[in-house]
């Protein structure tokens, strides 16, 4: 069976600032911010992934979005490889 997976407790985005709170049994091995610039049906989206610095037992994970960025959410590995995702966040048109 083996360890529960982590668990999100919280995220959200201020303006360009995304987070993801999360509890977890065990460690958390790796956080990875992932964003597209593009628009569309969500399948057809090219998406870029990017290693979050910081301390992954700290329970948050805090990125700023790149310029241009039109949806994006948070990742979070496990020591065992399984990945529990935060919400995607849909940023709005630029004016």
């Amino acid at each position: 069976a083996g360890a529960p997976l982590p668990r999100v407790t919280g995220g959200g985005r201020d303006a360009q600032r995304l987070w993801l709170s999360y509890e977890s049994p065990g460690p958390v091995a790796r956080l990875e911010l992932n964003v597209t610039a593009d628009r569309g049906p969500w399948k057809d989206r090219a998406w870029e992934s990017r290693p979050l610095p910081g301390r992954p037992a700290a329970g948050r994970a805090d990125a700023v979005l790149p310029a241009g960025t039109t949806a994006a959410f948070i990742n979070l590995e496990d020591a065992q490889g399984r990945v529990v995702s935060g919400d995607a966040e849909l940023l709005p048109a630029a004016s």
